[in-house]
């Protein structure tokens, strides 16, 4: 992995940071430029809300309001928040909200946290010491769940290994998405977005195949990943372009960086080694994990021409 060489004012000044995802592109451009960076604005990953999945939504409020679960389980803030836009759409929402209130709720993250706070849903939720998926259904499952209905609302994709887990402990597993992830927008996917504030950039295949493209000629010097899906469209695309075996390689001589440990093992099953993972999974964290790796990882002692001189690290790093 090389990084160029050159006096630096700022922690990550004159090298490029690739950023993958789409959600919050801007806001990490922000803070990688905010260290010096220049940042790759090339998202590989988008969500759809194709209206087909309501039928899941309503599914989903009419059994809550008949208070047919004993614990909900909350992967996604865009989720909850579509569930509620449709309880609101049908004039249910008051009732949708004092029945949920009353049945134990496991939130994945601070995200979808905040969206059941700002509609008044607070004291029952809890969340896992971790903000992965792994941990949620772990703090499910560290109550007694013999016997009990689960509902499991899921960010775009699921975990059978999970849910296997819970219904070998005994319990009822309804499952309901109201996304998909796909290469691109469609009009329900960005209004939901947009809904909570999101100023998502778009993905673009052409952008993307010229961001593997620029891996593989040594023109980035790190990349980060905030999904596991972001992860997997990439190395599709790079898969119909014969260039799946190139950008594996990039990748293992550039800084990859995974924003939680679902996305690393995602990272590390297409044979990447990841050199950064917060402690927080969260963007600060993760960029400031990054600068760290670079202030203190990355030996000063070798050195390349590669159009300019650069900094290399061992093999080992």
């Amino acid at each position: 992995m090389s990084v160029k060489l050159h006096p630096r004012n700022t922690p990550l000044d004159g090298l490029t940071i690739a950023i993958t995802g789409s959600r919050r592109a801007n806001e990490l451009a922000h803070l990688v430029t905010s260290f010096g960076g220049k940042p790759y604005v090339a998202p590989t990953i988008a969500i759809q809300a194709p209206n087909k999945m309501k039928t899941g939504i309503r599914q989903f409020i009419t059994e809550i309001l008949q208070r047919k679960f004993d614990l909900v389980l909350v992967m996604t803030g865009p989720g909850i928040q579509a569930i509620l836009d449709e309880s609101k759409s049908v004039n249910k929402e008051q009732q949708f909200l004092e029945a949920l209130r009353q049945i134990p709720v496991v939130a994945r993250s601070g995200k979808p946290q905040q969206v059941l706070s700002k509609h008044g849903v607070s004291e029952n939720v809890a969340l896992p010491q971790h903000e992965t998926v792994d941990s949620c259904f772990e703090l499910a499952l560290a109550r007694d769940v013999s016997g009990k209905c689960v509902a499991v609302i899921w960010h775009g994709a699921s975990s059978v290994e999970q849910v296997k887990k819970l219904r070998t402990a005994g319990a009822q597993v309804l499952e309901f998405s109201t996304y998909q992830y796909s290469d691109e927008f469609d009009k329900n996917g960005s209004d939901l977005l947009e809904s909570l504030g999101y100023k998502y950039v778009e993905p673009n295949t052409r952008k993307i195949f010229e961001l593997i493209e620029s891996l593989v000629n040594g023109d980035v010097d790190a990349v980060t990943f905030t999904s596991p899906p972001a992860v997997d469209n990439l190395f599709d695309i790079a898969a119909e372009h014969d260039r799946a075996e190139d950008l594996k390689k990039a990748l293992n001589n550039v800084v990859t960086v995974a924003i939680g440990p679902t996305t690393k093992q995602t990272i590390e099953r297409h044979g990447v080694h990841v050199k950064v993972v917060p402690d927080t999974y969260k963007l600060g964290p993760m960029i400031t994990a990054l600068v760290r790796y670079v202030e203190s990882d990355l030996p000063i002692n070798h050195y390349e021409q590669k159009g300019a001189s650069s900094i290399k690290s061992n093999a080992s790093k």
